[in-house]
């Protein structure tokens, strides 16, 4: 099995009240089953190519080429593929959304939509975000958000459901601890300047190890991680398009020491710094 999933990190600016959290795209090359598993958000599963099944708390179903999976959150599921026609496709997870089916699988929280006859639309929009995701072009959170609401348009247009965005969902989307949403913005606006976990607790008057517990819980990674990752985010941009040096770029950016930014960058890219900009040198040659 080969997969590749993106994360979004950094909230895109949207007046909308779901939020896209990641991308992914996975190819199984023989018999594979999962196991039955939920998520905190819901999830459009999009089959690319090969045969297999769906598998829920009610029941089994068949999937195909250019069958659209949506499953709301919390519906527990599980998918398997064929051994001789094996399943490729592409998942967006969504928070602060839920679909409404008025077929009657639909009732359960999922359903499966063909869109042969709309294939290439799809898929247009559905691989325009993993290019985004891929090149990292400035502001691409909110152009693959943008992209999103497009999607969602379409398969409303192409389909009998109704996507959901009452004020419960929109609460859920919102409902992030305040102090944990203040840290964020301060980290986004500030991450060049020299920040500490002790810095970030005395902003907003708490302990500094309930700070990561519940930062942690909110976005799944802890405030300094996220601030690595936002600066990392910041260099590969760098070194894609501008002429600025290693050094240079540590300097702007906040990072201790070159080495230290060397040691994160490599942990994150599998590759230098140097090795990244000369691989997208290659690129535009």
């Amino acid at each position: 099995m080969s997969s590749y999933r993106f994360d979004f990190i950094t909230a895109p600016t949207s007046d909308k009240p779901y939020q896209l959290l990641y991308v992914a795209s996975s190819c199984y090359d023989k018999d594979w089953n999962s196991l039955m598993h939920t998520h905190k958000c819901t999830e459009l599963f999009y089959c690319v190519h090969g045969r297999g099944q769906f598998h829920t708390s009610d029941g089994t179903f068949d999937v195909k080429k250019d069958d659209l999976v949506i499953i709301n959150a919390d519906v527990e599921h599980a998918e398997s593929s064929m051994a001789s026609h094996p399943l490729e496709y592409l998942v967006l997870g969504v928070q602060g959304l839920n679909f409404r089916f008025d077929s009657a699988r639909g009732d359960a929280g999922y359903d499966v939509l063909n869109f042969e006859q709309n294939r290439d639309e799809l898929l247009f929009y559905l691989q325009s975000i993993l290019r985004e995701v891929d090149t990292q072009e400035f502001r691409y959170e909110d152009m693959c958000q943008r992209i999103l609401e497009i999607l969602l348009i379409q398969v409303q247009r192409f389909a009998n459901v109704k996507i959901c965005t009452s004020l419960l969902a929109a609460e859920k989307q919102h409902s992030t601890n305040r102090n944990c949403a203040l840290i964020r913005q301060y980290i986004d606006e500030h991450f060049s300047e020299p920040i500490t976990l002790d810095t970030l607790a005395q902003m907003v008057h708490i302990n500094k190890y309930h700070l990561v517990r519940t930062f942690q819980k909110e976005y799944g990674i802890t405030p300094i991680n996220y601030l690595i990752e936002r600066r990392l985010e910041e260099s590969r941009f760098m070194l894609k398009n501008t002429n600025y040096s290693a050094s240079q770029i540590v300097s702007l950016l906040g990072f201790s020491s070159s080495s230290y930014f060397s040691q994160c960058f490599r942990r994150k890219e599998h590759m230098s710094p140097s090795q990244y900009r000369e691989m997208y040198a290659h690129k535009e040659d």
